[in-house]
């Protein structure tokens, strides 16, 4: 079992707040308003999405509180999301009450679900796609 501290754990917690910081001010200032204009070079060549594509859509409708949007874009993102809070709950509570047993019984092995869920979402879309059906642009037309 790991042993943590104050010090690291404060760390990690303000590493994950500096992701969430640079994704908003990246939704909000670098990414243009419409994402039409970007073209996925993958798509162009190969003629499915690439394994990453709806990420970027899919950070700025989970800063628009749009979860069903968010998750049908590119379901990693949420599931990521969710994980990091969870554990930056787990790390912040265990910095205050200076008792690290949360923190050293959370599950690594729930990381895994991440690549797992990336995984799956590209096979997935690539079967609705083969099919007729994009899920991309589905997920842009519903505005929840």
């Amino acid at each position: 079992m790991k042993k943590y501290n104050k010090k690291l754990l404060f760390g990690l917690i303000s590493v994950n707040i500096a992701i969430v910081l640079f994704s908003l001010f990246y939704d909000l200032v670098i990414s243009p308003v419409n994402f039409e204009a970007f073209k996925c070079s993958f798509l162009d060549y190969v003629g499915i999405y690439c394994p990453g594509c709806g990420g970027s859509r899919s950070v700025a409708a989970l800063f628009d509180l749009k979860l069903v949007r968010c998750f049908l874009l590119y379901p990693p993102i949420l599931i990521t999301s969710v994980l990091l809070l969870v554990y930056d709950i787990c790390a912040f509570i265990s910095i205050i009450k200076d008792d690290f047993h949360l923190v050293n019984k959370f599950n690594y092995k729930y990381v895994l679900i991440i690549p797992i869920s990336i995984g799956i979402n590209f096979l997935i879309r690539t079967v609705l796609l083969f099919f007729g059906f994009d899920l991309i642009k589905f997920a842009l037309t519903i505005n929840f």
